[in-house]
């Protein structure tokens, strides 16, 4: 009786005793395929215009920016929330959005424009960066540097 219960000890022990093999697993890569841009940041802004003077006559340019499409229809219209009198210090310049603008189709151009507020007369276009979000899948970033010209923007959102 000694003996079995002596080898049975020695088996639990034994069995206890090894570990598993650890396996490796490879996390799914996910297929998001949509974007909500929640933030947009302007980081460098040409602060003098296409004729080398300032955007105003007596102060810096008053800054909004609008998202549209390649139809340039406006999908998000940012006039009412402009950020006056701007500097090279008062960069950069951010805007949280309330509601999320929301990219359902990754393939499509969309444009951020930026402009110079300049009520009665017409508003003046600052510039202008192109983007898909097809581009930056696979990759998922939470945030997307775009530039063209002097004009730099940063685009900040969740993939899902």
């Amino acid at each position: 009786m000694k003996k079995i219960l002596l080898i049975l000890l020695f088996a639990i022990t034994i069995f206890t005793s090894c570990k598993k093999d650890s396996k490796t697993t490879t996390l799914a890569t996910p297929n998001y395929n949509n974007f909500k841009i929640t933030s947009i940041k302007i980081t460098a802004i040409p602060l003098l215009n296409a004729y080398n003077s300032s955007w105003d006559l007596s102060n810096g340019p008053d800054v909004y920016f609008n998202i549209s499409d390649i139809n340039s229809s406006i999908l998000l219209n940012g006039s009412s929330n402009r950020i006056t009198d701007i500097s090279a210090t008062s960069l950069p310049l951010n805007w949280n959005l309330v509601a999320p603008f929301r990219i359902i189709i990754l393939s499509n151009t969309y444009y951020i424009s930026v402009y110079d507020y300049d009520s009665p007369n017409p508003d003046q276009l600052i510039g202008f960066v192109e983007f898909k979000m097809s581009n930056y899948s696979g990759s998922y970033p939470t945030t997307i540097h775009i530039s063209s010209d002097e004009l730099s923007v940063a685009i900040i959102g969740d993939w899902y």
